[in-house]
């Protein structure tokens, strides 16, 4: 058995313990400890040479300890600028800076999951079964660039601008492409409306018919390099797999949401404009596969999106009885756990590039 399916395993034998036979507000906290610990040491033990960027990272990392002005050369300054304290301050070893990244990826994870998650348990099946899980051994920037923006998502919830910008910008200093989600703020408190609903599907089939005019222009208006970047990023042909996922799940969403009951609606509100935003973006992906990276800032929150909209199934405009509500609760839950079980599972199968056959650094 290799590590990966060990993994899940795992994953899946504490949440029958901490989740299903023992369930109280505690046992959440024990098992998202566990998994927490878990990941960190999956991801932050590896050896360099595991993913397909880190041997370059290793690189990086000790040539900006040697010479504090490479820091001032490179794009993302915040993240080298962070090697290089750590570095000094802490310890000038790379496996400690694959650790200590690995905590700073998975701890905010874990409390948000926690604290905005009706199912953790999908919440993070959903993470392993996407790339979210699977670029952290490789896209180490990006994915500490996202962890800013999962936690940008608390100050969306808490209506404050300002630290939102702030750590917005603070993750763009790690990888720029997460100032993609600047706007963010202001679009996902838009009110939901069948009239908005309207507008935004004849918008997003716009995109889509003009996704390889909209995709040129906007890679030439957001990267210097953009030929160099295009030769890079292949692209696609139809709707792509993430797309129509997206659209089955907001549909589910919109089905059932409480367009009269503003208040207690407000996450979800929110999560579901974000998860628009996210079609928009990975319809263009047909142009070119840039912008399935650059969704990623959005995508992340379908770990939130999907598992609130199952809760609210029979408690929006469309009223069930406690009954029936239940049994479609537990149906849908069933086919989407199946499914990205079997997902991760063909993934692995597959064989994940520079990630297995795996080993720790110490091997």
């Amino acid at each position: 058995m290799n590590i990966l399916l060990l993994h899940i395993l795992l994953f899946n034998i504490f949440s029958i313990i901490f989740l299903v036979l023992i369930r109280t507000p505690q046992s959440k906290k024990i098992f998202i400890i566990l998994i927490t610990i878990q990941c960190i040491i999956l991801v932050g033990l590896r050896d360099s040479s595991i993913g397909v960027d880190t041997l370059r990272y290793e690189a990086h990392f000790y040539r900006t300890l040697s010479d504090i002005s490479y820091i001032f050369t490179q794009e993302d300054i915040g993240f080298f600028l962070l090697q290089k304290i750590v570095g000094t301050i802490l310890w000038s070893d790379f496996n400690f800076w694959l650790l200590f990244i690995s905590i700073i990826i998975y701890v905010p994870l874990g409390i948000i999951i926690y604290k905005h998650s009706n199912h953790i348990y999908l919440s993070y099946l959903l993470y392993f079964s996407w790339d979210f899980f699977f670029f952290n051994f490789t896209g180490i920037r990006q994915s500490l660039a996202i962890t800013g923006i999962l936690i940008s998502y608390i100050f969306i919830n808490n209506k404050n601008p300002w630290k939102f910008i702030v750590t917005v910008l603070i993750s763009a200093t790690m990888h720029s492409s997460a100032l993609v989600f600047l706007p963010a703020y202001w679009f996902a408190r838009k009110k939901i409306t069948k009239l908005y609903l309207i507008i935004l599907s004849l918008v997003i089939t716009v995109i889509y018919i003009l996704r390889n005019q909209v995709g040129e222009l906007l890679t030439f208006l957001y990267y210097e390099d953009a030929e160099l970047i295009l030769s890079i990023y292949e692209a696609s042909s139809g709707l792509g797999g993430i797309s129509i996922f997206i659209i089955l799940i907001l549909f589910l969403g919109l089905i059932f949401y409480d367009s009269k009951n503003s208040s207690d609606d407000e996450g979800i509100k929110i999560l579901t404009n974000i998860m628009i935003i996210a079609l928009m973006i990975q319809i263009i992906s047909g142009f070119s596969y840039l912008f399935t990276r650059l969704n990623m800032y959005y995508f992340i929150f379908v770990i939130l999106y999907l598992p609130n909209t199952i809760k609210n199934i029979g408690l929006g405009d469309i009223k069930m009885n406690s009954k029936d509500r239940s049994l479609v609760k537990i149906t849908v839950s069933i086919i989407f756990i199946g499914f990205f079980i079997g997902y991760y599972l063909y993934k692995v199968s597959e064989g994940m590039d520079r990630v297995l056959p795996y080993k720790f650094y110490w091997n």
